[in-house]
């Protein structure tokens, strides 16, 4: 009897030292930043006890924390109908400023509008954020590395450039291309890395762009457009900022 009660308290211990270790393992992860998004359901009052310090390292390192299935779905969500809705947002702006829009919304209306939703996203991240993202990310710092993924996303767009308003090459849609895929590139290189690099939500962001594409608007409305470049780059700088304050955090933990 009171062999099996030792066997019982040394089982015990084995377990909270392991729960112990796996917490270690997981703060430590998050300090690395090889963890973006901390999903914690927790149920006992050892298991929230537990959870703590995986809580406290999440937020000293700016990670998203949820505690319920409910509120990472929720975030989600939040995202999607982010990339969905700044079109809409950006137009209520312009409205805001006195301008008159043609129209609020600008969805895919032509086959090839609608083939696009679905084809370009599915065609093009792969490469750009799947292949090239990391590698440009990885030899010049994950600021330049996007500007020089979007630049050459610009120019894999130059076809584009040649409209029939024109009557064949069109510069100031070539200007537009090159100024906006860029600041759409560090966007997504934002999202992507917060993700963990999830191909999956590169995808969904770039499709999100395509639901609502302000470039749709007719170039009389000149105000909307420099209203969108300017939100653009303030949103791209704001991702700038966080993805080398991530990178440099990253680096100080290597370095320890």
């Amino acid at each position: 009897m009171q062999r099996r009660r030792g066997l019982r308290r040394r089982s015990a211990v084995d377990r909270d030292q392991g729960r112990a270790r796996r917490r270690h393992i997981a703060v430590d992860a998050i300090r690395a930043g090889t963890i973006h998004v901390v999903i914690n359901t927790t149920q006992g009052t050892k298991a929230i006890r537990d959870s703590y310090a995986i809580r406290r390292g999440a937020l000293l390192a700016n990670v998203p924390y949820f505690t319920t299935m409910s509120a990472a779905l929720a975030a989600v969500s939040s995202l999607e109908a982010w990339a969905l809705g700044g079109g809409v947002l950006l137009v209520a702006l312009y409205v805001a400023i006195g301008g008159h829009p043609a129209q609020w919304f600008h969805p895919p209306v032509t086959s090839e509008q609608v083939a696009a939703l679905v084809v370009f996203p599915l065609g093009e991240e792969f490469g750009w954020r799947g292949f090239a993202q990391p590698r440009m990310a990885r030899r010049h710092g994950p600021v330049k590395g996007s500007l020089l993924v979007g630049l050459a996303w610009g120019l894999w767009h130059l076809m584009y450039s040649i409209t029939p308003q024109a009557g064949g090459f069109d510069p100031l849609e070539f200007g537009l291309i090159m100024v906006e895929l860029p600041l759409y590139s560090l966007l997504i290189a934002w999202v992507f890395e917060r993700a963990d690099r999830s191909m999956a939500v590169a995808i969904a962001f770039h499709a999100g762009a395509h639901l609502d594409h302000i470039e749709r608007a007719p170039r009389t409305d000149l105000r909307l457009h420099l209203l969108h470049l300017t939100v653009l780059a303030a949103f791209a700088g704001a991702a700038a900022w966080s993805l080398s304050r991530r990178a440099a955090r990253t680096s100080v933990v290597e370095a320890a």
